[in-house]
């Protein structure tokens, strides 16, 4: 009689280990299709071949009772390269926790043809482009010849060396104190006004206009003189 209570005590442990190993498995399971498809998304306008791979999840007793996750990225994080994905909870429990991810992205980056010295403006035929893994690199890669042609490099750079855009310097098209011309855009309109720059500013950067009824706006620097405002 001994022998079959243990017997049945040691089915009933194995039964119950299943069951759990089994419920940590589904949570498990959820969490890295939550991560997987957040990073998906936050990948799906990059050019080149992206590859997710998540990291191991922890068992955790309250993380098994949550029916549905949503993944997000920290303040200042980007999808690129190792990153920290959290994951929040909607429904089951109140509980965040924070996953190890890896997103890899192959494609095509601009790199030096030539050596350039610094101040040089970059022509096309500085710069050639190269097959290799972006997110080796820092998040300012640049990836598009159009980017750096017209450039100035800020210092000297050496052949094959990947270009970043903090190595380049755009044409400063917005003086400080200078009149600009103020271009407010919408869905179906466009109004042009005049305006005293509060910053200089490089094509692409922000600036602020005081117009002449004392009203400031902040605008993208275009071409020299003009700064365009995108309304709703």
């Amino acid at each position: 009689m001994r022998s079959i209570a243990m017997l049945r005590l040691l089915l009933y442990c194995l039964i119950a280990t299943g069951s759990r190993e089994s419920i940590a498995q589904e949570y498990a399971n959820s969490i890295e299709k939550a991560v997987e498809q957040f990073l998906t998304a936050q990948t799906q306008n990059v050019s080149g071949k992206v590859s997710i791979s998540v990291g191991k999840i922890g068992s955790s007793a309250r993380a098994a009772q949550c029916k549905q996750w949503q993944a997000f990225l920290p303040t200042g994080a980007r999808a690129w390269g190792r990153v920290t994905v959290g994951v929040r909870c909607q429904e089951g429990a109140n509980l965040s926790l924070f996953v190890a991810a890896s997103v890899k992205i192959e494609g095509r980056y601009v790199a030096m043809a030539r050596p350039v010295s610094g101040g040089q403006i970059l022509t096309a035929a500085d710069l050639t482009l190269i097959d290799g893994e972006l997110t080796a690199h820092p998040l300012d890669l640049v990836t598009q010849m159009d980017q750096a042609i017209g450039q100035t490099a800020r210092q000297a750079l050496s052949p094959n060396q990947p270009l970043r855009a903090v190595q380049l310097k755009a044409e400063t098209t917005v003086q400080a104190g200078e009149t600009v011309k103020v271009i407010s855009r919408g869905a179906s309109f466009a109004v042009a006004n005049e305006g005293r720059a509060l910053n200089s500013a490089e094509r692409g950067q922000l600036v602020r206009v005081r117009l002449d009824n004392n009203q400031i706006v902040s605008g993208i620097a275009r071409e020299t003189g003009t700064v365009e405002v995108v309304t709703q």
